[in-house]
């Protein structure tokens, strides 16, 4: 990550922003199956890492611990925030489950270089341990003390680390504004529509198409010659 990169500050502190955001779906959500295009990103993560990094800035420093109940406190209160995967085997498709919000989930860093640079270098490094979509989806880490943030000066950076399966870049950042108190809401992660599937005995598949291949066989000049049998 290179040392210009662009900052996103959020809001003046991790404890200010605005109310809770609440998804769209109710706190109980019961097991539905991904999205086909989830799916894909889901199993394709097995050989390719594809977790997201969303780095913001904070002016400051908070009172972490009280920074991270709060926190946590929004995740709970969004349903879609509470999401892990259930994939049982190969033979299965992989499901939307619901657990808790677990404190594994928030990372509190102790930089050696607390300069902006150090901290970019860090963040870099985070993309070695990708995320286990059946234990946890999502991930923030935190950055304390850190010195010469765009447009902050020294303050907290937050980076919250998503699986893409979860979400992509749009619903990612709707995410991370959850957890950061900003109003809004967070659409519901999408399931594949219901398929119905109709199966039609041996006997009358071979009769359909024996009345095809009979009908194929009749001409203006043979018409006469040929009847459309049915059995």
């Amino acid at each position: 990550m290179p040392a210009d990169a662009p900052v996103t500050t959020a809001a003046p502190s991790l404890l200010e922003g605005g109310s809770i955001v609440k998804s769209l779906a109710s706190n109980s959500m019961t097991v539905r199956r991904m999205a086909t295009v989830d799916a894909q990103t889901y199993w394709m993560s097995a050989k390719i890492p594809n977790d997201q990094f969303l780095l913001y800035g904070f002016a400051g420093t908070p009172n972490l611990d009280q920074a991270i109940d709060v926190i946590r406190g929004r995740a709970d209160e969004c349903a879609e925030l509470r999401l892990r995967v259930r994939d049982g085997n190969v033979l299965t498709y992989p499901a939307w489950v619901s657990g808790d919000v677990d404190p594994g989930q928030f990372v509190v860093h102790d930089l050696a270089d607390r300069t902006w640079a150090g901290c970019l270098a860090a963040v870099a490094g985070l993309g070695e341990n990708q995320l286990d979509a059946h234990a946890m989806t999502w991930r923030l880490h935190v950055f304390t003390s850190v010195e010469g943030i765009p447009g902050a000066g020294t303050g907290t950076v937050a980076v919250l680390q998503a699986t893409h399966a979860l979400a992509d870049g749009v619903r990612c950042s709707a995410l991370a504004a959850l957890l950061f108190g900003r109003r809004g809401t967070v659409p519901t992660a999408k399931a594949p529509p219901r398929i119905r599937t109709t199966f039609e005995p041996v006997w009358t598949k071979a009769w359909k198409s024996r009345v095809a291949t009979n009908i194929q066989l009749i001409t203006p000049k043979t018409k006469s010659a040929f009847r459309v049998k049915s059995a």
